[in-house]
């Protein structure tokens, strides 16, 4: 087989230049001189420049964000009439101002208006996402995790824990489930290839 290196990313907790995800899987069957694509953890942080996103909605917020590698974070709402739009940016609980070098892949903490009423959403099924996949149904519904567990059984290396979906949630979504906006969900993670779900125990 070949490989090609196709990204690199910054992991705190990976020995700088050890591979970190791979395509194909480990245990695929493939075609001689197939390609095997590598992600690998780089020597240093990258870094890239803040953008200013206040004033912008959050969907606009979140593109532009995403677009340079930075993601969005806790979503707080405050009574503001100016719904869904950015009022604040901020990174681990401080403001951060246009222009400031952040480590790319950081998550930038958005404050934004929820309009002048006590507005709901409501609360979407997120069970068998992964975290990844789940966090971005959250955003769109205008909320956040709360606590995540794992299952310490299923989930022993980051790998698994990139590959986990979600088995459970609090709240469960129901036709008349609904949270206030920038509300938090609770989610319980696994990852069985056998595709059985840990015991509940309640």
């Amino acid at each position: 087989m070949r490989w090609q290196l196709s990204d690199s990313v910054y992991v705190s907790s990976v020995e700088p230049g050890a591979i970190v995800n791979q395509n194909p899987e480990p245990g695929s069957r493939v075609k001689t001189n197939r390609n095997v694509f590598l992600v690998v953890n780089a020597l240093a942080p990258e870094r890239v420049t803040m953008p200013n996103v206040v004033g912008i909605s959050l969907r606009q917020a979140k593109s532009t964000l995403e677009s340079i590698g930075l993601s969005v974070g806790t979503l707080t709402y405050v009574p503001d009439i100016a719904r869904d739009n950015v009022l604040r940016q901020l990174y681990r609980g401080r403001e951060i101002r246009r222009g400031t070098e952040i480590v790319k892949g950081s998550e930038i903490e958005l404050v934004l208006g929820r309009g002048l009423s006590d507005e709901t959403t409501n609360v979407p099924n997120i069970t068998g996402k992964t975290l990844s996949e789940a966090r971005e149904i959250l955003t769109q519904y205008f909320l956040n995790f709360g606590v995540i567990i794992y299952d310490e059984n299923t989930i022993i290396t980051r790998a698994d824990s990139i590959r986990a979906y979600v088995y459970r949630q609090r709240p469960v979504a129901t036709t008349s489930a609904t949270l206030q906006l920038g509300s938090t969900v609770d989610v319980w993670l696994t990852f069985d290839e056998s595709g059985g779900l840990p015991q509940e125990n309640e």
